[in-house]
């Protein structure tokens, strides 16, 4: 089967304030939508698909030291089958930032969050890499997801730790259906993401 190119149309409308508050709004066509249905083989939207949504964001440092991230959004479709999407969704970051050792270690700290109202979401497959439409109906529950980092800077070496997902084993318990499937899960990330995870990374800067 031959597929033509899918096409995209936006039209986004965006409004800032000085105070750091930012609220856009969009509506978009989605033509030759492709995605994969619940054999996982590829298919096309017959007809366009409408996507609209409304998001406000806003970036606050209280001093130097002390900042904060917020974004609220809210999404619709109207081929939910095709496109799945949580109709509400938000994440925030709080971090304290500074100078220390005689201004030689630059770093930063705090939390992450996200989270998205429960919705009908798509399936995962490992050996495709790729998300389904699931015949199992899979549907998320409304859970946030919590992360702590710390970063770092002595020049000329960046370094960068995040721990991911701490509320997992903490706030919601699993359990196996007899096909083996989870029958409870909070965000579909989880298929390609680990549960509870530790990332580091460094980077080396040659002048």
């Amino acid at each position: 089967q031959r597929f033509k190119q899918e096409q995209w149309t936006r039209i986004v409308c965006k409004v800032k304030h000085q105070s750091g508050w930012e609220l856009s709004g969009g509506i978009s066509q989605i033509l030759q939508y492709t995605f994969f249905g619940a054999d996982a083989q590829p298919f096309q939207a017959p007809s366009a698909i409408w996507l609209h949504h409304l998001q406000l964001m806003g970036h606050h440092e209280l001093n130097a030291h002390l900042g904060s991230q917020i974004c609220l959004g809210y999404q619709q479709t109207n081929a939910p089958n095709q496109l799945p999407l949580a109709p509400l969704y938000a994440s925030g970051m709080m971090y304290l930032q500074g100078a220390v050792f005689k201004n030689n270690l630059l770093v930063r700290c705090g939390i992450q969050g996200r989270y998205m109202a429960s919705f009908e979401s798509p399936a995962y497959m490992p050996a495709l890499q790729n998300f389904y439409i699931s015949k199992t109906g899979f549907k998320s529950s409304s859970f946030p997801w919590i992360d702590l980092f710390f970063s770092g800077r002595i020049r000329p070496v960046n370094f960068f730790v995040r721990i991911e997902n701490i509320l997992f084993g903490i706030l919601i318990s699993y359990t196996l259906s007899n096909e083996g499937l989870w029958r409870e899960y909070f965000e579909f990330f989880l298929y390609i993401l680990d549960r509870k995870s530790t990332r580091l990374n460094s980077s080396h800067e040659w002048i």
